[in-house]
């Protein structure tokens, strides 16, 4: 038996790691718009050909990390019916706690300058990829008063520097659970504006430190929040829908923040390691 956890979704397009918007995946890829190819027969339809062959000749159990992502997989013929169970992704509750704001704020030294300003913070491993919709956060601050928010980044990508008018504290490329769960807590709003996410272990991670997240709908995030309750999700490519999250949990007091931070349970790798072997032991039992 193999048992594949899918992380995004590679494993059922013909190369691409996120279609963007592309349905070519859902009956075998061809005439590639990541490859800008006009082909019918390129190199996305040949290795999406030669991957249904491999499956079909396989027993494959797929894991989905998301509803999302088992949604989009359930689309395409690469995947067997009813072949998919899902396993939420998972965070080590021990690492991602709430801290109260200021004195979060204290710890990363954040100029005191700040202290009566909303800071709304955008990252991710590189925040310049193309599917984390960099772009419509940075339009959703044309929204905004400059004199009442500041901007907080981690991760790769130089982008964040350049944002006008407004004050910036650029935190790098962040390794550390420690200091990242900080950087959550010291913020107001997390923004997480990707086009497309299999699951958004930010957004958990965000959430777990007591700060609210704002996303796109039809997304892995959607799946994790609960609306107006511990995020806001927004309409899908409208910035301005970002800037209204932003707006409505600007005012998020902290027994909210300490609340929401405790409701992020399923999310504990206790509970994801307990669905992998329930799994394990119907997969043997059959």
């Amino acid at each position: 038996r193999i048992v594949w956890t899918m992380r995004d979704m590679w494993p059922f397009t013909g190369g691409c790691h996120y279609s963007l918007g592309c349905k070519k995946y859902e009956w075998g890829c061809g005439q590639c718009p990541q490859l800008q190819s006009k082909k019918r027969k390129d190199l996305s339809s040949y290795l999406a050909a030669r991957k249904m062959k491999i499956y079909r000749s396989q027993r494959i159990n797929y894991v989905a990390i998301s509803e999302w992502l088992k949604r989009a997989a359930e689309k395409s013929e690469f995947i067997s019916e009813g072949s998919i169970s899902v396993i939420d992704n998972c965070i080590d509750e021990n690492e991602f706690v709430y801290i109260e704001k200021n004195h979060a704020r204290k710890l990363l030294n954040i100029d005191t300058s700040l202290g009566k300003k909303k800071i709304v913070l955008i990252g991710a491993q590189n925040v310049s990829d193309k599917y984390k919709g960099f772009e419509y956060f940075l339009e959703a601050l044309n929204f905004l008063d400059r004199r009442e928010y500041a901007i907080a980044s981690f991760g790769r990508g130089d982008s964040i520097k350049n944002v006008a008018g407004f004050e910036v504290i650029d935190f790098g490329y962040v390794a550390d659970s420690n200091t990242l769960n900080r950087i959550y807590a010291a913020s107001d709003i997390f923004v997480c504006p990707s086009l497309q996410e299999a699951f958004g272990k930010t957004v958990v991670e965000s959430i777990s430190s007591g700060t609210p997240v704002v996303c796109f709908s039809d997304t892995g995030p959607a799946d994790i929040i609960t609306h107006k309750v511990n995020g806001f999700i927004s309409s899908r490519f409208s910035s301005e829908s970002i800037a209204n999250g932003i707006l409505f949990f600007s005012g998020f007091s902290q027994s909210s923040r300490q609340e929401i931070s405790q409701s992020m349970g399923k999310y504990y790798s206790h509970y994801s390691a307990k669905k992998y072997i329930k799994l394990y032991h119907k997969l043997m039992n059959n």
